[in-house]
Formats: structure tokens, sequence, C-alpha cells
């Protein structure tokens, strides 16, 4: 019984919430949360790209401008908080592949696409965006595709160590309650045979001898030291 409750208790220890298997579930979770809201991003960023080349108005070509710098701060932040809440090594692999990628399309945009149409030469730019960085942009998304894949994968084998861990914790508790009954079952027939018994058998005894049908040469037998086996003798040496 000892066993199956130390048992027990580690079991719960490891799936009780804020244990290392329940925060490895969650971090993936907030994780995969963050990516659906990328492609989102990243979706809007592509097309962001396109309006940029073909808008003339300059007031116009800065709010573009502007909300490209947003996007690319929030597609910056998910990763570096990826790096940070990803608990697996070998998880954190192809998200460090999709960031290196981003990082490439974010450069060639920065570095060629905007000096491009700077200079007013929109078929460069235009040649750049359905060129290499279309290429890119595949890229990444197929890397964050496995990324995601993988990730979802190891919840799920997370969440199924967790309910076998569960499972095996009802069986240790169950283990740990027969443990208990059988003890004390074990206990009532001790204590039935050391108390209880040689009480019952001096009470009838004292009654025969009181009814007058007593057998004064009868003892009765004394099973222990403990306070109970020296009333027997007593009673032993009384009627003696």
């Amino acid at each position: 019984a000892a066993l199956a409750e130390d048992g027990f208790t580690a079991t719960i220890q490891k799936v009780r919430i804020g244990s290392d298997l329940y925060g490895k579930i969650k971090a993936y979770e907030r994780v995969l949360e963050g990516t659906a809201l990328l492609k989102s991003d990243l979706n809007e960023s592509r097309l962001q790209s396109y309006a940029l080349i073909i808008e003339k108005d300059p007031e116009r070509i800065s709010l573009i401008q502007e909300r490209m710098r947003d996007l690319d701060g929030f597609v910056d932040t998910f990763f570096s908080d990826a790096a940070r809440n990803i608990p697996e090594e070998e998880v954190k692999a192809p998200v460090a592949e999709g960031r290196s990628a981003w990082s490439e399309y974010k450069l060639t945009t920065d570095n060629e696409v905007l000096p491009a149409l700077q200079a007013k030469k929109y078929a460069d730019a235009i040649k750049l965006q359905d060129g290499v960085q279309r290429q890119r942009y595949e890229r990444f998304m197929v890397q964050i595709g496995s990324a995601v894949d993988l990730m979802k994968r190891r919840v799920t084998a997370l969440e199924k160590e967790a309910h076998e861990l569960v499972a095996e914790s009802v069986r240790l508790l169950g283990l740990f309650t027969a443990g208990a009954i059988l003890l004390l079952v074990a206990l009532s027939v001790f204590i039935r045979m050391l108390i209880v018994h040689p009480i019952n058998a001096m009470t009838s005894h004292l009654r025969d001898m009181a009814s007058g049908r007593g057998d004064l040469g009868k003892r009765l037998e004394v099973a222990s030291k403990d306070d109970v086996g020296q009333m027997a003798g007593y009673f032993n040496s009384f009627v003696a």
C-alpha cells in the first residue's frame, strides 16, 4: 500500500497544473495560437507588397509602408516568442528555418524591392516579387506548415502521455485503496482475536459463575502480556 501511495503521488506530480508535462502542452498551444495569426500577417504583408508596387499616391504609399512595418514587427515578435516558449530543441529547428527564410524575404524587400520602387523601376520590383520573393514566401510557408505539424504531433503525444499517467494514477489509487481495506480487515481480525475474544470468554465464564453453573476449575487462556492478558491471569488467580 505504501508503494502504491508513493507511485500515485509521483504520478499526480507529473500531470498536475504547473508540472513540466503540463507546461510543455500549454507552451505548444500558445505557439500554435500565434501561428494562426502569423499566417494571416504574412498573407497581408505579401499583399501589401504588391499594393505598394501599383500604388502611385504618395500618401497611400506612406500608409502601406507603415502597415508593412507593423506587420514585420508582429512576425518578428512571433518568432521571438516561439524561440523562447517552445520547450524542445527538435521542434525549435524548423521554426528557426522559417525565421531564416523570413529574414531573407524581408531583407530583399528592404534592400531591393523598395529601392526599385523608389527609382520607379516597377518592372524590376514586379520581377523580384514574382520571382525570388515568391519562392522564398512559398518555402517559408512550407517550413511554418512543417513546424505546425510537428508541434501538433508533440501536443498529441504529450496529451496521450498525460492520459496514460492519469490512468496509472487511478490504478495506483485502486491498489492503495485495496491495500488500506485489507489492512483494516487484518487490524479488525487482530483486535477481535487479541481483545474482543478474551473479553467475551471472561464475560461468559463470569456469567456461568453468577448463575451457579460455572466450572471453578476452568481457566482462561492467557494469550498475551497486555492488559487483557493480565486481566485473564488475575481472573485465573482469583478462581484458583
